[in-house]
């Protein structure tokens, strides 16, 4: 069966089986479709999508979006009757376009209720005059107001809003008059045909007219005239007026008394008055800027950290323009921020003081009356923003416990080792995860009660006490304060994955029941108490998560066996000690001990001193030796022999396995503090490379597996025969796939030139080429800088580039979208004579492809600095480009605002 039919069918099920009586706009979302379906969210929403364009399936605006099939709501609407308005507005309070809205329920409150109050009026509803100062929303806010027009039937389903901007044609008031009612020929000089205006097309829909005040008074007569009787003539036209019903929503920046005709004003029975961003909430642009900031971060595809400093000059600083000017302040700031990475070779972008515009600086205190709100906020001292997430959290924020055992399994690989090995490092993971987020980190924050319920919320705090009480009185010595925290952070993950739909899996759960009985029965008995607060139904899995906090617990008390003494050896004057210090230093301790040899000197001398030094370091269970090479590696059995004491000797010893040893030595005993350090261990026997040459490329991945294999196939196959180049997959550890030790032995093998993939191993001086960046061009074209490898041109299959387009587009086809946009390119190639290189159309498809997708979505389309000047300086390429997107503007029934056009046409002649 097609996917997309089963898709139908199973919303058909939910609608039929589980659709609350008499509530139409409920709906159900993508999650709960592809959970019926058996299918993953994405495709289901991808299917979703297409339905609602087929018109099988209506789609309800909010978060979460919802669907019910049409089908369904046709039948609905007949039984509960259309025209109800009353009990229209009812059923629709708890699902609506407004809520999109920042601040619908609080600083634009009376606006959105004026407005749906406009929307519902019978028979078509009211006109609306909008009032605010540039940038505050007005537009956003009146495209908010189509949306919910088209849920409550008052427009076709085909219709579109109709948006015209008086002021671009305000010095030439016939023009203004012409495109707004159309002409008919002859009406003025140059009128060579007829030609409908906006009007004929914003019937049975809405017209919204920006700067609806810079309409002349002769225009805003012939508007009022179509306000009142639905009946307009074309410029020049004296015969029979012609007939439109629409509803027509203005905006304005003017006061209307003194900027509109008295009688045109009277013809909107509702003022709504937009707020400027300095009259809304602090609380409200706060978000604001975590949602812009978000934007940015998926629009440019790196993570952005924001810091304290940054947080509060934007959130305070005086923005004339309102929102409008703060999306292009961040805009801004994130530019120079990304630029400075850039050049740094760094992926994460960092947003300081110094990144934001000159004239973003904070208000003074004195005398502002922010104060108080200010006050209230929570402001975290950082951000931190990943491009694919949907939020923004704070940097201090610990990682889950469900996370943390995902990315372990899937580093592990399900089918490389056994479960019983699996399941050893899934408990090292933990132990990691207790000491380190909990026992370290957790300990450092100042009133950590206090952040942690502005975190998670009072009502889990609370439920954390009650389950803690719990499992104090049942394990006595195994809870503490960690574990409360520990608690209350995972609680308030799991409720938040079970109402997102997210499932709880837990792949260790038969071992967990067999090694720690106890902790799974409290579990059990907690999770009775977490359904009954929380109200939630909770799987038989969670029990294996919550019985592994517990344990932490347990093991995270001081062991049972003293601390495995470290020693550091090595040749030179201080290449020891320096180690040593650095590690002790680091781990605030004085756990590893030095001993440097000199090259020159008598062997049997610094033996005895090696000795005296291992007896020293001994506390009962053991020592790890780590030394540079021979004599000093045969020295171990030599020692162990002479005192009886636990050797075990590591070579090659670098700085950070001196680290993990001293961070380490305290909580495991000398075989398993082994294995631990291992990954940093290597011999040079280990690394038989495929390349004849010393320059090595490293392709990594999560596992090192699948995508990190693929990926060295690409770069392979990229440079051909060229045997001198090594390529080597690694994991997101560090860890060679075929070898299992660390990325450092390569070190001895050649030259590090580049790490390509989704991992950045962060190795010092050594790039990283995002996979992104290899399949766009660019990645490719740094790789033949950096392997001084001479110039050719970069070209990408359309398997390739329909996987990138995949990444970006949420609904769109992106095979579809790649066929119409190579389309254009070859078009715009044509009409203007000009070859386009590969990565130029590259970048022009991914740019056109997402912006169909956000004009289909309703954002707003980008302006562009110096439009007309652009137009008027390359008109044959600004009708080529017009021409080209025509196709696809009639394709997906959108408008392509000319501020892209014009970005296209400058671009064209950039290349």
């Amino acid at each position: 069966m097609e996917r997309k039919k089963k898709v139908l069918l199973a919303l058909d099920r939910l609608c039929r089986e589980k659709a609350p009586a008499g509530q139409l706009e409920i709906g159900f979302t993508a999650q709960e479709v592809a959970r019926e379906a058996g299918i993953t969210r994405s495709n289901a929403s991808g299917d979703l999508n297409y339905l609602v364009k087929e018109g099988l399936v209506v789609k309800f605006p909010g978060r979460p979006v919802r669907f019910v099939t049409r089908q369904y709501w046709e039948e609905s609407k007949a039984r509960n009757g259309r025209e109800d308005t009353g009990r229209m507005a009812v059923q629709e309070i708890e699902m609506n376009p407004f809520t999109s809205l920042l601040g619908w329920n609080s600083s634009l409150k009376v606006a959105v209720e004026q407005a749906r109050a406009a929307l519902l009026y019978p028979p078509h509803g009211l006109h609306t005059l909008l009032i605010g100062p540039t940038g505050s929303g007005k537009t956003l806010f009146a495209r908010t107001m189509f949306r919910y027009a088209q849920t409550l039937g008052r427009v076709t389903g085909q219709a579109q809003l109709v948006s015209f901007n008086c002021a671009d044609y305000a010095h030439n008031p016939q023009l203004l008059m012409s495109q707004l009612f159309g002409h008919v020929k002859g009406a003025f000089t140059g009128a060579a045909q007829e030609k409908p205006g906006l009007v004929d097309a914003a019937h049975k829909s809405i017209l919204f007219l920006d700067e609806i005040h810079r309409l002349p008074p002769e225009g805003q007569e012939m508007l009022f005239y179509l306000m009142d009787n639905g009946q307009y003539r074309r410029l020049g036209e004296t015969g029979s007026y012609r007939s439109c019903t629409t509803l027509v929503i203005g905006a304005t920046t003017a006061d209307p008394h003194s900027s509109l005709l008295a009688t045109f004003y009277r013809r909107f029975p509702v003022v709504i008055n937009i707020p400027p961003l300095a009259e809304r909430p602090l609380a409200e642009r706060l978000l604001l800027l975590k949602q812009l900031l978000a934007g940015e971060s998926r629009q440019i595809g790196r993570p952005l950290k924001v810091t304290a400093d940054a947080i509060r000059a934007l959130l305070l600083y005086d923005c004339p323009g309102n929102i409008g000017q703060l999306f292009n302040d961040i805009r801004l700031t994130c530019a120079r921020a990304f630029l400075d990475a850039t050049s740094k070779g760094t992926r994460e972008v960092v947003i300081t003081a110094a990144s934001l515009p000159p004239h973003v600086q904070p208000r003074s205190a004195a005398g502002d009356n922010y104060l108080q709100e200010l006050a209230g906020l929570v402001l975290e001292e950082e951000w931190y923003i990943e491009p694919d997430e949907a939020g923004v959290t704070a940097a201090c924020q610990v990682p889950d416990l469900y996370t943390l055992l995902e990315k372990e399994r899937e580093a592990n690989g399900v089918e490389s080792i056994n479960n019983e090995v699996q399941w050893k490092r899934a408990r090292q993971a933990l132990e990691e995860y207790y000491h380190r987020y909990l026992k370290e980190t957790v300990q450092d924050w100042k009133n950590a009660r206090l952040r942690l319920a502005r975190l998670v919320g009072q009502d889990i705090i609370a439920l954390a006490q009650e389950a803690i009480k719990i499992a104090r009185e049942d394990l006595p010595g195994q809870v503490d304060t960690s574990t409360f925290l520990a608690l209350a952070l995972h609680l308030n993950v799991c409720r938040q994955r079970l109402k997102t739909g997210q499932e709880i899996i837990n792949p260790y759960l038969e071992e967990i029941a067999k090694e720690y009985p106890r902790e799974i029965e409290v579990a059990r008995k907690i999770m009775a108490l977490i359904e009954k607060r929380l109200n939630l139904v909770l799987p038989p899995d969670e029990a294996g998560f919550l019985a592994m906090l517990f344990r932490a617990g347990r093991e995270g008390k001081e062991p049972a066996w003293e601390p495995v003494g470290v020693v550091v050896m090595a040749h030179g004057s201080r290449t020891a000690t320096s180690m040593a210090e650095v590690a002790n230093k680091l781990v605030g301790t004085s756990a590893a001990l030095a001993l440097d040899v000199p090259l020159e000197g008598e062997p049997q001398q610094w033996l005895i001193e090696a000795t005296r030094v291992v007896r020293q370091a001994d506390r009962g269970s053991g020592v790890l030796l780590l030394v540079d090479m021979e004599p000093l590696i045969s020295w171990g059995e030599i020692i162990a022999k002479r005192t009886g004491l636990k050797i075990h000797v590591l070579d090659n010893v670098t700085t950070a396995m001196v680290i993990e040893a001293v961070r380490k030595a305290s909580r495991f005993p000398l075989h398993e503090l082994v294995t631990e350090i291992g990954k940093y261990h290597y011999l040079e026997e280990y690394w038989p490379l495929e390349g004849q040459g010393n320059k090595i490329i490293v392709a990594t991945c999560l596992t090192g597996e699948g995508a990190a294999r693929r990926i060295k196939s690409m770069i392979r196959e990229w440079l051909g025969d060229r045997e001198e180049i090594n390529i080597v997959t690694v994991n997101m550890n560090g860890q060679v796939t075929d070898s299992g030790m660390g990325w450092q032995a390569l070190k001895g093998k050649g030259k590090l030139v580049a790490v390509i993939g989704s991992v950045d191993l962060k190795i010092p001086d050594v790039p990283f080429i995002s996979l992104e960046e290899w399949l766009l061009g660019q990645g490719r074209r740094r790789l033949q800088e950096l392997l001084q490898l001479p110039a050719r041109e970069q070209d990408i299959t359309p398997q390739e580039l329909e996987a990138v387009l995949a990444q970006y587009l949420r609904f769109l086809e992106p095979g579809k979208m790649l066929d119409l946009c190579s389309q254009i390119t070859r078009q715009l190639s044509q009409s203007l004579g000009r070859r386009l290189l590969p990565h130029h159309k590259i970048n022009l498809i991914v740019h056109l492809s997402c912006l169909v997708e956000r004009l289909q979505a309703g954002e707003q389309g980008s302006s562009w600095p110096g439009e007309e000047e652009i137009k008027r300086r390359y008109p044959r390429e600004w009708l080529a480009v017009a021409e080209a997107l025509a196709g696809l503007e009639k394709n997906f029934n959108i408008t392509i605002p000319t501020g892209e056009i014009a970005f296209m046409v400058q671009f064209l002649q950039e290349t």
